[in-house]
């Protein structure tokens, strides 16, 4: 984040007063847990809300040692429109031919932030919200994930069931299914080597097929794991912790890559997808939920801050101009308050 931009965030939060005028309606909904700020009717946040709790309360049963609850609650900026996704995602996704993201999770050195489009196609409307959680759940533990393994965890625990009594993990992601069905995989040895700069992380058809084949081989992987009572995934990541890298780790821990690859595709058409079951509730009391409708202005500080730590200054720095010139309006009707001074945005 530019030291020009940290500066006028942190005039904001000392300054920050209602705006005149606002363009969307933003709520704020506080839970001991996470923020979740959203421009969705109340019903819709609210609803949002739960799930990131319950979603919790999984995997505080999955993942009994996992930090799960850092020194900051996790903001969660919930949009329901297109325009907005568009407005916060990374610029990369931006250009034609890009993946379409339904959300996405920023670790930065004060806070944690997840993206999430509320309105995603698919199958499972919490699936985004799953996906993004499970990403903050992998950065907790401080260990370097590979691309392919860290999106597939999420793609396996995006399609959880949460229902009365009972949670569903793992079960088959139907869309991933089909698309694997019809199209030729990626050789193992590509897929392992992706990484955030790839074509495939990023280019919508390519991207595609890493996010299905990631799930794939992860939940094979895992299945087969679980089945022959073996640690092949947790070998695989003991290698690569050791600085061996991707391809030759997987080599080693998983066997024959062209094995693999072939058992693989055979695992895609059989249909025979096993998924963990767990009893218990993971009800959500409402009541303890603190609702606030936000001003303009504090969306948009908000709103300017993770743009600023995605790398997009420009568009931060729009927003807080707009933020600015409101606040000089208002200071400059109110009698006796003093104005902070000129803003400047500063070396990047």
């Amino acid at each position: 984040m530019s030291r020009g931009i940290a500066l006028s965030l942190f005039v904001l939060a000392i300054f920050a007063s209602p705006a005149s005028a606002q363009t969307d309606t933003w709520l704020e909904i506080r839970t001991p847990h996470f923020v979740i700020i959203s421009n969705s009717k109340e019903k819709d946040a609210r609803r949002i809300t739960r799930q990131f709790e319950r979603m919790r309360t999984v995997f505080r049963q999955v993942f009994p040692d996992a930090n799960l609850d850092p020194p900051t609650p996790i903001i969660v900026l919930a949009v329901e429109d297109k325009q907005n996704l568009r407005a916060l995602e990374p610029a990369i996704y931006l250009h034609q031919g890009q993946v379409n993201i339904a959300g996405l999770f920023l670790r930065t050195p004060e806070k944690n932030y997840v993206l999430v489009y509320q309105n995603a196609e698919g199958l499972h409307p919490f699936a985004p919200i799953y996906h993004e959680y499970t990403h903050f759940l992998l950065s907790s533990t401080g260990e370097w994930m590979p691309l392919w393994l860290s999106e597939g965890w999420a793609e396996f625990y995006q399609n959880t069931e949460i229902v009365d009594n009972e949670v569903r993990i793992g079960k088959v992601d139907a869309y991933n299914l089909e698309f694997l069905q019809h199209n030729p995989l990626l050789p193992l040895a590509t897929l392992l080597a992706v990484d955030l700069h790839s074509s495939y992380y990023h280019e919508d058809d390519k991207g595609s097929m890493f996010y299905a084949e990631s799930w794939a081989l992860t939940h094979f992987l895992k299945t087969k794991d679980t089945r022959e009572n073996t640690h092949r995934l947790l070998d695989y990541l003991d290698l690569v912790h050791k600085k061996v890298d991707s391809v030759s780790a997987a080599s080693k821990a998983f066997g024959d890559l062209q094995e693999i690859q072939t058992e693989l595709r055979k695992y895609i058409g059989n249909g025979d997808y096993s998924f963990l079951t767990m009893q218990g509730s993971t009800d959500v009391d409402d009541a303890t939920f603190a609702i606030r409708t936000l001003t303009q202005t504090q969306a948009d500080t908000v709103r300017a801050d993770f743009l600023a730590y995605e790398q997009r200054d420009e568009d931060a720095r729009t927003l807080l101009e707009g933020v600015l010139r409101d606040m000089r309006r208002q200071l400059n009707s109110t009698p006796n308050v003093p104005w902070p001074g000129p803003w400047s945005p500063g070396p990047s």
